[in-house]
């Protein structure tokens, strides 16, 4: 009897598996874009951070020479991308939301970044003697 309850949960187990789709298929996304300076010039090597706030996880790009990212196989998720690189402010996306199979375009205009400079100027005192009124000199050979 028990034989027969277990064959018949194993068959029913088995069924369910070949009937139903798998669900570890979890859906994917891009987010992909282009970064230009305020003129419109393509910037390379800009640092891209794609960061999904919910899970703390983050993935890394690098602009190429035509200024232009892709991240692939992204979850489904709400993410803030970051964009860093000398020379230019920091920008930031929040909130991009990506569905499934979504092919996302985020495209950044960077400012540069202000320049400061400072310029300090020390100066030792000059010893002044003033317990002893006269003057002198060094005489040299020359």
């Amino acid at each position: 009897m028990v034989a027969k309850h277990f064959l018949l949960a194993a068959g029913a187990s088995w069924m369910a598996l070949l009937v139903c789709p798998p669900a570890f298929g979890q859906g994917s996304g891009t987010i992909s874009g282009s970064v230009t300076d305020s003129s419109g010039g393509a910037v390379a090597g800009v640092k891209i951070t794609i960061t999904a706030p919910a899970t703390g996880s983050s993935r890394d790009a690098r602009t190429d020479n035509a200024g232009h990212y892709v991240v692939p196989l992204l979850g489904v998720a709400t993410y803030t991308v970051l964009t860093e690189v000398k020379g230019f402010r920091s920008e930031e996306a929040q909130n991009v939301v990506l569905q499934t199979n979504e092919q996302r375009e985020l495209d950044f205009k960077l400012s540069p970044a202000t320049v400061q400079q400072g310029v300090e100027v020390t100066a030792a005192p000059v010893a002044v003697e003033t317990s002893n009124p006269t003057l002198g000199a060094v005489i040299t050979s020359q």
